[in-house]
């Protein structure tokens, strides 16, 4: 998912990208960059301009995780015909994993997040996406959002989606609010032998969900699509899914 808030680094790095795009695609070094998807760096190069433009990563097929979390995830759901995946944060994933899987039921707490992502995923009849917005801000208790921006506000709708989307499910990605809760929601609905992708899971506000869940895990270290510095995104699963975690 890609969804920054506009300024910082992240405005002038955009400014950069899109002019370094404009002069790629009269050069004509755009369409060279993306016929070369055999090639992982020229590849990379090419979904490095795609930064803050899901658009263009829904052209480009590619979603917002590393890429090494990306290809053992479309390994994994070549293997599973009539998977079933359930999303937390919607964005250009969601396209992603609704040409790979049967069924794609997303939540997102962003209405106008949710619209564009709707309005990209106009005739793809297998993707749910529903909205949840969060409630006002809480001093205690669970649920609650830990990123600076929302710090306080209670995501309880948004984490219970799951338990009204009839899994259980092959895939759970955990990739947006509350992202600790979600994982503990997420323990009930997984099948035995499925897989968790959790984004970002080395923040401190995560670690202990992630020891408490039980569950093996694999970091896949590396570059994202757009992003001008690596990431980390962590499948997890039970002993059942253990070759997916090697």
């Amino acid at each position: 998912m890609i969804r920054f808030v506009y300024d910082g680094w992240p405005r002038y790095w955009g400014a950069v990208i899109r002019a370094l795009r404009g002069l790629a695609r009269v050069t004509g070094v755009l369409g060279w960059l993306e016929r070369r998807r055999d090639n992982r760096v020229l590849f990379y190069l090419r979904c490095l301009l795609a930064f803050f433009d899901i658009e263009d990563m829904v052209r480009l097929d590619v979603p917002f995780w590393t890429f090494k979390a990306a290809r053992r995830v479309d390994a994994f759901l070549k293997e599973r015909e009539g998977a079933a995946v359930f999303e937390y944060g919607a964005g250009a994933s969601s396209l992603w994993l609704a040409k790979r899987a049967a069924r794609v039921v997303s939540i997102d707490h962003d209405e106008r997040w949710a619209t564009v992502v709707r309005g990209l995923a106009q005739g793809q009849s297998n993707l749910e996406l529903h909205v949840a917005p969060p409630g006002p801000k809480a001093a205690s208790g669970p649920f609650r959002s830990g990123d600076p921006l929302m710090r306080g506000r209670v995501f309880e709708d948004y984490v219970r989606k799951i338990e009204q989307a009839a899994g259980p499910f092959d895939l759970i990605v955990i990739d947006g609010r509350a992202r600790a809760d979600c994982l503990r929601a997420a323990l009930g609905h997984l099948k035995p032998d499925g897989l968790i992708v959790f984004d970002n899971a080395y923040r401190p506000r995560y670690r202990q969900a992630i020891r408490d869940s039980g569950l093996q895990v694999r970091r896949l270290r590396g570059a994202v699509p757009g992003l001008p510095f690596p990431e980390e995104t962590m499948l997890m699963g039970e002993e059942r899914a253990a070759r997916w975690l090697d």
